[in-house]
């Protein structure tokens, strides 16, 4: 009988244990993904650059994240999701400017969109 109790009670601080672990397991790892930066979409608040009548100038390609679009081309005038996309080697006047638009992904199209 007492035997059985000592094994019972070790049972029971050896389950206890196992949970506590796991517990802490747990939670170290959620703190550890609150931490980690994922690529995220974009905020539909900042707009994309088209043309006159409305379709995204310079942008072409499927995207889910924004780190999937890159400037391609060989003025890196177009946002893309193919990095060897061929372009004409000509600087025209309506390209994106840089320090006003970034290469990213809005409304999963791969487009030119505001900083």
């Amino acid at each position: 009988m007492l035997i059985r109790r000592i094994v019972n009670s070790f049972l029971i601080l050896f389950a206890l244990f196992t949970l506590a672990l796991i517990g802490y397991y747990l939670t170290k790892s959620v703190l550890n993904m609150q931490t980690q930066e994922f690529p995220t979409r974009v905020t539909f608040d900042k707009k994309p650059y088209r043309e006159a009548y409305g379709s995204l100038k310079y942008a072409q390609g499927e995207c889910d994240l924004d780190n999937e679009c890159e400037p391609s081309g060989c003025s890196e005038e177009v946002c893309s999701s193919d990095p060897n996309i061929n372009t004409a080697c000509e600087i025209k006047k309506d390209f994106p400017d840089n320090q006003s638009y970034r290469c990213g992904c809005f409304d999963s199209r791969c487009a030119w969109i505001e900083k």
